[in-house]
């Protein structure tokens, strides 16, 4: 794939939450220089090409740098091969560069005597194959790095695929896409024509027969069938203002889009099956952009020393659980995961697994990981047995968790509550407090041996809200501070964090937002070792309780 050096570089971006388009981005790094191609090994960590540091790191979804290769000169494109092994096309060296990803200590092995510097890379079921942009040449390599061979007269190809058994090789200079047989001589079988002067680049497959382009100086896409015999590829454009701009990264992600970076417009497009762009405004340089173990999309970044996971799915609840149950009415607590998506969550209810009855729904705001949500279910039966399901909803889709069933209480139960504690007759019980919505998001920077906080923000706020703000440790720029009556929407804490403010292993902060008469929540951090993600525990707090509880 694609690699071009890049001669600035930039510090890590923060985590970067788009309201506007509902996504969020996540950094994992930071890595030692801006990053290039990028990979999905066989052994379920990524690959990284860092493009100006000579090196490949292999590194867990997580961030953790497991190894790090010195490989040579510009490393740009990093692409899996046959046997579990996982190839690097080392530019500037004019070399090629395996691991075998599974092994226990996987080492470098090189290619030589390619005859300028290699760009492009994929594998297939038994052989590798690579682009020579300077000369002009494709090439091919037996998977155990023998049986080399390169062929001439395909233009400047700086991206590969391999799709329904063929090789296919978009050529910038000369606005083609050529298919080729997947053999030694490398023979050209059809050419499928882009638009004059729109310098086709990048390259990806769908699930659906089509070969999907990028088009480097349009910023359009192009799509064509893989079993097209000539012609010209159809022609897609953004309608509205945003633009992608420098666009090569392409990869079809798991929701059956298309997903495009843009590195000069620094966004990331998705394309449906109709031909309708949405953007996401993001930060950096977007690059090369792969599919994670976790069904998210990641992509490198130019400018910067991360590589960058994009959220923005279907929600995912967990199976809910009643905490409190009348005559009348119950009480359910559940958890969602909003997949970086404002999530409108409900509880169905009913007598049977039709439900039939809805309770009121609460919205979580964007973000990322379990949220926990609770509910009030009314009208119900003395003395019956309910079914229930949480039903989670975003702009990316609806999910439901798994039918569960609790039992109301009957009115023998409540008159025996009545005599012994004197609650009101109708409820058979007071109604237990409800939880506030206001959740806090933290975002990290890892500097040297230590941990920066850039953002520590709380959304959700109803108004009225008290923060209190706890910090223990090395590198703690205060130990406690307290926000009164907050306003409604978003508060932002991080203004004394920073990357001046680092803190060390073992430091904890801890945000605890209350209102009287509510269930208040805490967020608990803890830095843990080198450039190791912080543990993030999040609680109840009961009213009037010093000390939290599950939710």
């Amino acid at each position: 794939m694609l690699g071009r050096t890049l001669a600035a570089l930039g510090l890590m971006a923060a985590l970067f939450t788009s309201s506007a388009q509902a996504a969020v981005f996540q950094d994992r790094g930071p890595l030692l220089s801006g990053t290039n191609g990028i990979v999905l090994g066989p052994d379920g960590n990524f690959w990284v090409a860092e493009e100006f540091n000579d090196s490949v790191v292999r590194m867990t979804p997580g961030g953790a740098v497991l190894n790090r290769y010195a490989v040579g000169d510009d490393p740009t494109s990093v692409a899996t091969g046959p046997d579990n092994r996982v190839w690097v096309s080392v530019t500037g060296a004019s070399q090629l560069v395996w691991f075998d990803a599974i092994a226990a200590t996987p080492s470098a092995h090189t290619v030589n005597g390619l005859p300028c510097g290699p760009v492009g890379l994929v594998g297939s079921a038994n052989r590798v194959f690579f682009s020579l942009p300077t000369c002009g040449r494709l090439g091919t390599v037996a998977a155990d790095g023998t049986d080399l061979h390169t062929a001439p007269g395909f233009g400047t190809v700086y991206d590969l695929e391999f799709a329904g058994g063929k090789l296919f090789a978009p050529d910038t200079g000369n606005d083609a896409i050529r298919r080729v047989a997947p053999t030694a001589g490398l023979t050209v079988e059809t050419a499928v024509n882009a638009p004059a002067g729109s310098a086709p680049d990048g390259i990806a497959a769908d699930g659906a027969g089509n070969l999907w382009v990028t088009l480097y100086n349009t910023g359009h896409v192009g799509r064509f069938p893989a079993t097209q015999t000539g012609g010209a590829l159809t022609e897609l454009a953004p309608a509205g203002a945003d633009k992608l701009t420098e666009a090569f990264g392409i990869a079809a992600g798991a929701d059956g889009r298309i997903y495009v970076t843009g590195k000069a417009s620094a966004n990331l497009a998705r394309i449906d099956a109709g031909g309708t762009f949405r953007f996401y405004p993001t930060t950096g340089q977007p690059w090369q952009i792969v599919n994670g173990p976790d069904g998210d999309l990641y992509f490198t970044d130019q400018s910067s020393t991360r590589i960058v996971r994009f959220l923005s799915g279907a929600p995912k609840p967990a199976t809910l659980a009643p905490v409190w149950a009348a005559t009348t009415e119950a009480f359910v607590s559940a958890t969602v995961d909003p997949r970086g998506n404002e999530t409108q969550v409900v509880i169905d209810y009913g007598p049977t697994t039709a439900y039939g009855s809805t309770s009121a729904p609460v919205t979580l705001p964007a973000g990322v990981g379990p949220a926990a949500v609770q509910a009030t279910l009314t009208g119900l039966a003395p003395g019956s047995n309910y079914h229930m399901r949480v039903r989670a909803t975003n702009e990316e889709g609806s999910a439901t968790g798994d039918d569960t069933t609790f039992v109301s209480q009957g009115p023998a139960i409540c008159l025996r509550a009545l005599r012994l504690a004197a609650i009101s007759a109708k409820q058979c019980g007071p109604a237990p407090p409800r939880m506030l919505a206001a959740r806090t998001t933290f975002s990290w920077a890892f500097v040297g041996s230590r941990t920066a906080l850039r953002k520590v923000d709380i959304s959700g706020l109803t108004g009225g809200e008290t923060a209190k703000v706890s910090c223990s440790g090395k590198g703690c720029p205060f130990k406690s501070k307290t926000y009164k009556n907050l306003k409604k929407g978003k508060k932002a804490l991080g203004s004394r964090f920073g990357l001046k403010r680092k803190l060390s292993k073992g430091a904890k902060l801890e945000v605890r937002v209350t209102k009287p008469g509510t269930i208040g929540s805490s967020a608990l951090l803890t830095v843990r070792g080198r450039k190791q993600d912080p543990k993030i525990v999040r609680s109840c707090l009961r009213p009037g309780a010093k000390q939290t509880s599950r939710c």
